[in-house]
C-alpha cells in the first residue's frame, strides 16, 4: 500500500530479482528490519533484502540505528554492490546527489508525498469534520503571517503563543531566525507558519524577513487561482506568490520531518514541501521544480505545494589542508616567521594547535584583532571557530620544553612551544622588534599603555580581563563604560570572549595586580575640554556625612581610574532642598561634573577631586536666578536675597554656605 512502491510498480520499477538491480543507482525503498549493526532494506519484493551498515544509516554518527530508523519507514537507497551468491545487495541511506537518470525517481517521490498529504487530510476531515478541519487549517496554512507573543527564550530558539487560537503553541528554531535577531519573553512579534501538527497542536514558525513580508493567508496560490485584491487595498503590500507546476525555484531548508522536508524560498517568498531524502541542511539556495500545487478547495496538509527533492551539488567535504612538516624548528623558524598549524582544541580564551614534528602552539583571543582607540572592539573572535581546521599565524615567541607523555614526535625528548599571533597588521612581514613588542609581560604593562584584552568573567561590580595567558586584570564598573545603563547591568552588555582595547591604569607585578580601563583618560584642569564645557563622568557614592561641618563637604565619591572626589552641599541639587542629604543613597551611580581635579592644591582635600551633581551643570539645564551659586563677593550686593545651607552655628553666629567657595 506504500505510495512509493505502488508508483514503482506502475512504472515497472518494482524490483523482483537481483538481476533488475543496477549498481550505483538510487531506488525508493523501505526499512524491513532494524538491527544493532544497521538495517535490512527492500527496494521491491520483501524477499530481496539489502544490508545497510550502521555507518551508512546517516551522514552523522549513529550509535543505535533504532534511534534513526523504524520498520516500514520509507527511504531512498543507493545500491553499492550485488552479491548473487548470498542473494542480497548492499545499500547506503546517506544523502546522495541524484543524476539525470534518477529524474523518474524524483518525480515518483514527489507524487508519493502528495498522496501521503491527501491521505492525512482525509483522516483529519473524518475526525474533525470538513468545516472544522478547514477552519483550523486555514488559520495555520504554511506561509501565513501571524501575530505571536514570546513566552520563553530557549537554547534551541523560541517558544511562542499564538493569540489567533487559544492554547496554540509555536516553536521557532534558531536556524529559522535572522542571525542578528534578539528578543525577550513577553515581546510581541510576527511569525510565518512553516508547519502545523494537528495532533500535538504545535506549529513550527519562521522569523525570516522575506517570509514575513508576505501578507497572505496561504504560502502560495495555484496558477489561475490567485485571489482578487480587495478594493482600496494598499498596492505596496506584498501579494502571495503564484506558483505553477514546472516552475523553477531556489530553496533553503527550514525543518526536517520523518516523512517530508519543509523548505522556504526567498523569491518568490513561500513555504514548500519536499520528500525527506536529500541533504538535511545547506547554506546556499538550491534549485528545485514545483511538482504539484493544491486545489482551491484543499485544506490542511493537502493544501501544500510539493517540489522535487532539491538537487544541489553534492555537499563538498573540505579537503584536509596539509600542514608543512618542520623538521628543524631552531633553523627554520624565528620570531615573525609565518607558520601553518592544525587546531587541536579551543579552551578558555586560547586556541591550541600542533604541527609536525613536535611543535605546539597557542593563540590568545586578544591576538586575532587589530583595535584602535581605547574601548573599541567587542568582537568575539573564538565564537563559531571550528575546533578542527588549520590556522595561519606568525611566531611571537619560541620556547623549548620537555616533551609530555602524549608528545610522540619530539626532538630529543623536547617539544617546541610557540606563542602565535593572527592580527591582520602582523600577518604582513614586519621587523622582528614589532613582533617582540607584542609579547605581553608584566614588565611591559606600564600605566597608560593600550593593550588588547579578552573578557574572562563578568561580575556584578567589575569585569575580569585576560591580556595574555596567565595575566589577568580587572576593570571596575566605573571604568567599563561612560553610559549609566551599561554600568548598572554589566552582565547584559558584556560576555566572556569579547576582545576590547583597554588602557593600563596600575600594575603591581609582585602581587600580580593589574587595573585596566575601557575609557579614555579623564581630563584634568577641572575637566574642561570641548571648548570649555565641563566633562561629565560617572561616580559612585561611597559615603554621606551625618552632619554638615568644616567646609561643607558632605559626600564622598569613587571616580573612574580609582580616583576619589567630594561634593559640597550646595553642589548636590539646583533646588534648595530642605534635607538634601536624605535624598542621596550610598552605592548609587551618579553623573557628575569635575569642578576641580585631584592635582589642584586645596587645603584638606589633597588627592581628591571636587564634583557637582547639579543638573544645570551635568545636563545643561537652565537654572533660575534663585538657583544660581555666587562664587565670589563680586556676585553679591547689599540687600540682595540669597539662599544657602547652614554649615555651622555657634556663639559667633550662623555660617551659611552660599556656594562651594563662598
Amino acid at each position: 500500500l506504500k505510495p512509493s512502491m505502488c508508483l514503482s510498480a506502475h512504472e515497472s520499477c518494482f524490483v523482483n530479482s537481483l538481476a533488475d538491480i543496477k549498481v550505483g543507482r538510487l531506488y525508493a525503498g523501505y526499512i524491513k528490519e532494524v538491527k544493532e549493526f544497521g538495517a535490512i532494506v527492500c527496494i521491491g519484493s520483501f524477499r530481496l533484502g539489502g544490508l545497510v551498515q550502521r555507518h551508512q544509516v546517516s551522514s552523522k554518527f549513529v550509535e543505535k540505528p533504532s534511534d534513526e530508523l523504524s520498520a516500514g519507514q520509507s527511504v531512498r537507497v543507493l545500491v553499492g554492490d550485488v552479491d548473487e551468491e548470498k542473494q542480497r545487495f548492499s545499500g547506503d541511506l546517506r544523502p546522495s546527489a541524484a543524476s539525470a537518470a534518477d529524474a523518474p525517481l524524483l518525480a515518483r517521490e514527489a507524487v508519493a508525498l502528495r498522496t501521503l498529504l491527501e491521505q492525512r487530510e482525509a483522516l483529519a476531515t473524518t475526525s474533525l469534520g470538513s468545516k472544522a478541519a478547514k477552519k483550523r487549517f486555514s488559520l495555520l496554512a504554511p506561509g501565513s503571517v501571524l501575530d505571536a507573543v514570546v513566552t520563553e527564550v530557549k537554547n534551541f530558539g523560541l517558544l511562542l503563543s499564538l493569540p489567533v487560537r487559544e492554547g496554540l503553541t509555536a516553536v521557532c528554531l534558531k536556524e529559522n531566525m535572522p542571525e542578528s535577531f534578539r528578543t525577550q519573553a513577553g515581546a510581541s512579534i510576527k511569525c510565518a507558519v512553516l508547519d502545523f501538527d494537528p495532533e500535538s497542536g504545535i506549529a513550527d514558525v519562521s522569523l525570516q524577513p522575506e517570509l514575513l513580508g508576505v501578507a497572505s493567508t496561504s504560502s502560495s496560490v495555484a496558477s489561475g487561482g490567485q485571489k482578487r485584491k480587495k478594493k482600496n487595498s494598499d498596492d505596496s503590500q506584498a501579494q502571495p506568490a503564484v506558483l505553477h507546476v514546472g516552475l523553477q525555484i531556489s530553496v533553503l531548508p527550514a525543518l526536517q520531518k520523518q516523512t517530508y522536508s519543509v523548505l522556504w524560498c526567498k523569491d518568490p517568498p513561500c513555504v514548500v514541501f519536499a520528500p525527506p531524502f536529500g541533504s538535511k541542511s545547506w547554506a546556499e539556495p538550491r534549485p528545485t521544480t514545483v511538482q504539484s500545487v493544491p486545489d482551491a478547495d484543499s485544506c490542511g496538509e493537502a493544501a501544500r505545494v510539493v517540489v522535487l527533492c532539491p538537487q544541489g551539488s553534492r555537499e563538498k567535504k573540505e579537503g584536509k589542508v596539509k600542514v608543512p612538516r618542520i623538521l628543524r624548528p631552531e633553523e627554520e623558524l624565528q620570531v615573525g616567521s609565518p607558520i601553518k598549524m592544525r587546531i587541536r582544541a579551543i579552551h578558555g580564551l586560547q586556541v591550541f594547535c600542533t604541527a609536525p614534528v613536535g611543535l605546539r602552539g597557542h593563540v590568545h583571543a586578544s591576538q586575532f584583532l587589530d583595535l584602535g582607540a581605547v574601548g573599541s572592539g567587542g568582537e568575539s573572535p573564538l565564537e563559531g571557530m571550528r575546533k578542527t581546521g588549520v590556522i595561519e599565524a606568525r611566531v611571537l615567541r619560541m620556547q623549548q620544553r620537555a616533551a609530555g607523555v602524549e608528545d610522540t614526535e619530539s626532538h630529543g625528548g623536547k617539544v617546541w612551544h610557540l606563542e602565535l599571533t593572527c592580527r591582520p597588521k602582523l600577518m604582513e612581514p614586519q621587523d622582528a622588534s614589532e613582533y617582540e613588542s607584542e609579547v605581553v609581560r608584566w614588565s611591559s604593562l606600564k600605566p597608560g599603555r593600550l593593550i588588547a584584552a579578552a573578557v574572562l568573567s563578568v561580575q556584578k561590580n567589575m569585569l575580569w580581563f585576560e591580556v595574555a595567558p596567565g595575566i589577568k586584570g580587572r576593570v571596575s564598573m566605573l571604568d567599563a563604560s561612560a553610559v549609566q545603563s551599561v554600568v548598572r547591568s554589566l552582565a547584559e552588555n558584556f560576555h566572556v570572549g569579547q576582545v576590547f582595547q583597554t588602557r593600563v591604569l596600575r600594575t603591581v607585578s609582585s602581587q600580580k595586580e593589574l587595573d585596566l580601563s575601557l575609557l579614555p583618560e579623564v581630563a584634568e584642569n577641572g575637566g574642561k575640554k570641548n571648548k570649555g564645557k565641563p566633562q561629565v563622568i560617572l561616580a559612585k557614592l561611597q559615603k554621606v556625612e551625618e552632619k554638615v561641618g568644616g567646609k561643607g563637604m558632605v559626600a564622598s565619591f569613587r571616580l573612574p581610574e580609582r580616583k576619589r572626589a567630594t561634593a559640597h552641599i550646595t553642589e548636590l541639587f539646583d533646588v534648595w532642598a530642605k534635607q538634601p542629604l536624605k535624598r542621596l543613597k550610598v552605592g548609587t551611580i551618579y553623573e557628575v561634573v569635575l569642578l576641580r581635579d585631584w592635582n589642584e592644591d586645596a587645603p584638606g582635600l589633597e588627592g581628591r577631586a571636587e564634583v557637582s551633581l547639579r543638573p544645570s551643570l551635568v545636563h545643561g539645564q537652565k537654572e533660575s536666578e534663585e538657583e544660581k551659586r555666587p562664587l565670589s563677593t563680586k556676585d553679591l550686593m547689599v540687600g540682595q536675597k540669597v539662599s544657602g545651607y547652614v554649615i555651622n552655628s555657634g556663639p559667633a553666629g550662623v555660617f551659611v554656605g552660599l556656594s562651594r567657595s563662598l
